[in-house]
């Protein structure tokens, strides 16, 4: 009766042939023990995955996670209770709650690093997701603060089901399936929506008859557009996190949705560092949330939940919390360091014998407690130092191109990264994708970086991007660009920067464009002075004008610097063809400021130029530039006397190039400021025809040579 007993039990536990034959054996009989195990291994063979499924819970890979925000990946499955920011999320929740009755709230979350804003807004979505509202949430990064709409198209990529084997053409082919059953967007719109993520959209859809502002103008309006048909279906969850990292272009797309929030069943929750300047979102009148440091008990509350388990003495509790000043993400990891350090903390009350145990040694700062972490991952340090060179984020592919030899294999060595919870990984490798928990765990481990070894690897990723990543290095050119900055490789930074400005303002990205190209300048000053060095200046300043132009007006003070130095360059380097369109931005600038002598001194210039070379198109600019200013400064006889001059001269064949370089057509431009002349001189019919024939130059066709 007991060895039946036995059996019982073991079945109930193990399962019922496995559960006999260890009954069996702890009888004693072999022989029926034996027979039973062979029976099991029969089946095992036969059919594995049943057999074992009977006994172990089997688990089989999905897909790459698709946690949007880094917070959601560095926190699953083992998210602590939130701790002290009860009335946050209180006011957080009476803000949903206004939502769901039709009431659009805009909140804006702001505190100092590591102060818990993403886990405040994590704790808000955990209460609205299982009511079945819509989440959307854009994540903006440090490293791609110059990338236009980065944050923006990184939630649209990962929205969309897609392998890592996918061609382009598959990825359209389910962007195109979803804007239409989703969305109900038509060809156009699709076809904005594939260029804004670099698809191949002109053979599918046609040629986009669209200009570059327009175009952009037209996008930003789509992805507003996304977010409200959205809304429309159901109340949504909309998060921008670490807006202080945000692009010019995604600001923009934020600004418009604030607009809008307020007709639309929408909770806009907004997180930023306390120095964001808050007048850039327009939100007079959201909710703001401002985190503080949490009080002391409040500390200790987070001090025993970080421990997971482990007693920790009262006496090393209170210096952590001394030592934290509140601050969430520190008492997080100064704890688990402390956990870590291999020090016996066994349970019981013997623990909080302080006079028997001796104070173990703390770190004084958030960086001597990552640093002391890193330090007892050696060699696995050695790939957290090559990921923080990568950045915040970073590829598995990516990290084993570049990675060093750390005498582990790679994938272990990640993995004991991701075990000590510093690195969160989305996916599974080769296709996955490794995050910082926070920007000052990757600020640690970057840090402690010699000088010269992080140099030589920033060279080694940026030429390693160049050849093994050329769809990367082709649509991030600012990420090369970055890392040969950083690099201190001065003379291959400077075309990357440029292509980086270029892109941005073929994409009129114009913010952008401008830092870009700003960064261009400076690497190019660490270049030896020579004539390379000078016609790449000219390059970037020319660019840069036209971007300062379009986005800070024709009278921003830095333009004019801007211009003097290309000036300068093109007369150094005799490059009168591309001195005569920055002569003529000059003179309209000085007349934006009633400064009419230095306006005439750049005609004077123009017509030197003329006489010297018998340069018409010097010509034409000196009296296109002269018909204005003397309108402007009521002289205007002689303003319609430079333009008859103009229109004896004039050509369009020879003479239209000079759109693309001043953004005017001279002939329409000098027909303006003479038609001003003419009414004023007190010939309203003459004023009227050279007006009449201006806009008839305008709505010429174009063909022939004029193409």
């Amino acid at each position: 009766l007991d060895g039946v007993i036995l059996m019982m039990l073991c079945a109930i536990v193990v399962g019922a042939p496995l559960g006999m034959a260890i009954g069996l054996l702890l009888r004693r009989e072999l022989e029926g023990a034996l027979a039973l195990l062979i029976v099991l291994a029969t089946q095992f063979m036969t059919n594995p995955e049943k057999l074992l499924a009977r006994y172990l819970p089997l688990w089989s890979v999905r897909g790459a996670s698709r946690a949007e925000i880094r917070f959601d990946a560095a926190s699953t499955g083992r998210t602590a209770p939130l701790v002290g920011r009860e009335q946050e999320l209180g006011l957080l929740s009476e803000c949903w709650a206004r939502c769901e009755l039709g009431q659009g709230q805009v909140v804006l979350v702001s505190g100092e690093p590591g102060i818990g804003k993403s886990r405040l807004v994590r704790a808000l979505r955990e209460r609205v997701t299982p009511s079945g509202a819509a989440v959307i949430q854009y994540q903006c990064s440090p490293y791609h603060q110059g990338s236009a709409l980065h944050p923006i198209i990184e939630q649209i990529e990962r929205s969309l089901p897609s392998g890592p084997g996918d061609s382009p053409e598959d990825r359209l082919d389910v962007l195109d399936s979803r804007l239409r059953a989703d969305f109900d967007f038509g060809r156009e719109e699709r076809h904005l929506m594939a260029a804004l993520l670099s698809l191949p959209g002109d053979g599918r859809y046609g040629p986009l008859r669209l200009g570059p502002l327009r175009k952009k103008e037209e996008t930003l309006r789509l992805l507003v557009e996304i977010v409200a048909r959205v809304a429309s279906d159901r109340v949504a969850f909309v998060l921008f996190e670490d807006v202080h990292w945000a692009d010019p272009s995604t600001l923009e797309v934020m600004r418009a949705m604030v607009e809008r929030c307020s007709s639309l069943p929408l909770l806009l929750v907004i997180t930023f560092r306390p120095e964001f300047p808050l007048e850039s979102l327009g939100a007079a009148t959201a909710q703001p949330v401002a985190l503080v440091r949490l009080s002391e008990p409040e500390s200790r509350r987070l001090v025993v939940q970080a421990a997971r388990g482990v007693d920790l003495p009262d006496h090393v509790a209170a210096l952590i919390v001394e030592r934290c000043d509140g601050v969430p993400l520190f008492l997080e990891e100064l704890t688990r360091t402390v956990v870590e350090s291999g020090r016996d903390f066994p349970a019981g009350a013997g623990m909080r014998d302080e006079v028997a145990r001796p104070l173990p040694e703390i770190p004084d700062t958030l960086h001597d407690s990552l640093m002391s972490r890193l330090d007892r991952l050696i060699p696995v340090k050695e790939v957290a130092q090559c990921g923080a060179a990568l950045g915040r984020e970073f590829s598995h592919a990516l990290m084993e191109a570049v990675a060093p030899e750390t005498g582990a294999p790679l994938s272990e060595a990640l993995g004991k990264l991701v075990d000590s919870g510093l690195v969160v990984r989305r996916g599974n490798p080769p296709d996955a994708t490794y995050v910082f928990k926070h920007a000052l765990v990757r600020d640690a481990a970057y840090d402690s970086l010699l000088k010269s070894t992080r140099e030589a690897l920033h060279g080694k990723i940026a030429r390693t991007i160049m050849a093994r990543f050329p769809a990367l290095a082709a649509a991030q050119p600012e990420l090369v660009a970055q890392h040969f900055t950083l690099a201190r490789q001065w003379r291959e930074a400077v075309p990357h920067w440029m292509a980086a400005g270029e892109r941005a303002l073929e994409r009129v990205a114009l913010e952008e464009a401008v830092v870009l190209l700003g960064k261009a300048l400076e690497s190019c000053a660490q270049l030896p002075a020579n004539e390379d060095r000078d016609r790449s200046e000219l390059d970037i300043q020319m660019l840069r004008s036209s971007a300062l132009m379009s986005c800070r007006g024709w009278d921003a003070p830095e333009l004019l610097a801007t211009l003097e130095a290309a000036r300068r360059l093109s007369v150094r380097l005799d490059e009168t063809a591309r001195r005569i369109p920055l002569l003529w931005q000059m003179a309209l600038y000085h007349c934006l400021y009633c400064d009419f002598d230095s306006a005439r001194g750049m005609v004077v210039e123009l017509d030197a130029i003329a006489a010297e070379d018998a340069d018409s198109t010097a010509f034409v600019v000196a009296r296109w530039s002269e018909s204005m200013a003397r309108c402007w400064q009521g002289q205007f006889e002689a303003g319609h006397e430079s333009a008859a001059r103009l229109e004896e001269r004039y050509d369009y064949d020879r003479h239209h190039h000079l759109v693309a370089a001043c953004n005017h057509e001279p002939k329409c431009g000098t027909f303006i400021w003479d038609a001003v002349s003419l009414w004023a001189l007190g010939y309203p019919d003459q004023a009227l025809a050279r007006a009449e024939a201006h806009v008839a130059t305008l709505a010429a066709p174009i063909t022939g040579s004029q193409e």
